[in-house]
């Protein structure tokens, strides 16, 4: 069994439509919230419930078909986007040990510079919520939590620790551009499965980072923001009117922002050197991932990843 625990915005959707359920497997998506929260909790954990779960849907979806090997998967195994505390991926990985003793974890990383920028320009261009600026952005949700959240080598190090560090393949999502064939020849020898190339070329949950698109979606989410709450005050049937109307806020978001970024081509896009504390947020990243490097055995320097050159520094786990 191999547990796929994201991150997110690290091709976990692209993962999970296109490259897993096409393999020899038996390919579980954790699509039900009460499963997540189970695995997340301290104190509603269950692990036979969780093996039961993950049997049960093996059974409804395969069947007589069913395969050797089995993959489950969901990005938030690894905590929560921003890093909130709501999400503990500590205790959810030792929640996955208890119920899932002898599985294997596979995570996919990506440069943390382009993580702030894509997570922000999908908050504001695909979802409805987002309306403050790029810096402010960065400001106000690195102190709750995001910058901690991708300092990986904590968490790469914690789940070595648990499943045995031969049970652990963490690779950069930033492979399946250089050199998708070597990615899916690490991947599948990890699985143990048949060698299998893909077609990478068409990425899935894309978003804009043009800064006059995400102007416009600011100014128009921040009007929206107020609907809803104006919506949640008025409506009796709270739940079903506010949910209807964001969703489809979000599908007529889809349509329109391929057309703006049309509109908007080849002028300047959000760089995340304009936030005031770059330079000290580049060397937080460069001494994790020093310790990462050594912890994986990869050059993440070859895929762009801010690196300290001081192999042999101390840096507090």
């Amino acid at each position: 069994m191999v547990i796929h625990i994201g991150y997110h915005k690290s091709a976990s959707t692209f993962f999970q439509e296109r490259i897993f359920p096409n393999l020899p497997v038996n390919y579980v998506f954790i699509s039900e919230r009460r499963i997540l929260d189970r695995l997340e909790s301290a104190h509603n954990f269950d692990p036979f419930l969780i093996r039961n779960w993950v049997d049960n849907e093996i059974r409804l979806k395969y069947g007589k078909k069913r395969q050797t090997e089995t993959i489950i998967s969901h990005e938030e195994l690894s905590g929560h986007p921003h890093g909130y505390k709501i999400a503990d991926p500590f205790l959810t990985a030792r929640n996955l040990k208890e119920a899932l003793p002898d599985a294997k974890i596979l995570v996919l990383l990506r440069n943390q510079l382009d993580y702030l920028r894509s997570m922000y320009s999908y908050r504001v261009s695909v979802k409805g919520y987002e309306y403050r600026g790029f810096n402010r952005f960065l400001m106000e949700e690195g102190l709750q939590g995001l910058f901690d959240h991708l300092e990986y080598h904590r968490l790469m190090t914690y789940y070595m620790d648990l499943f045995g560090k031969e049970r652990v393949l963490a690779m950069p999502m930033e492979w399946l551009v250089s050199s998708s064939k070597d990615l899916f020849h690490e991947m599948l020898g990890f699985m143990e499965l048949p060698l299998k190339t893909f077609d990478t070329d068409q990425r899935v949950n894309r978003s804009s980072d043009i800064y006059l698109t995400l102007l416009v979606w600011r100014i128009v989410n921040s009007l929206f923001a107020v609907l809803l709450r104006g919506l949640r005050f008025l409506s009796r049937n709270e739940n079903k009117s506010f949910f209807r109307t964001r969703y489809s806020f979000y599908d007529m978001k889809r349509r329109l922002s391929t057309m703006i970024d049309t509109a908007f081509s080849g002028t300047e896009r959000i760089k995340i050197r304009t936030y005031p504390e770059y330079a000290d947020l580049q060397d937080r990243f460069a001494r994790s991932n020093a310790l990462l490097e050594k912890t994986l055995a990869i050059d993440l320097r070859r895929f762009g990843y801010p690196v300290d050159k001081r192999r042999n520094q101390e840096f507090r786990l």
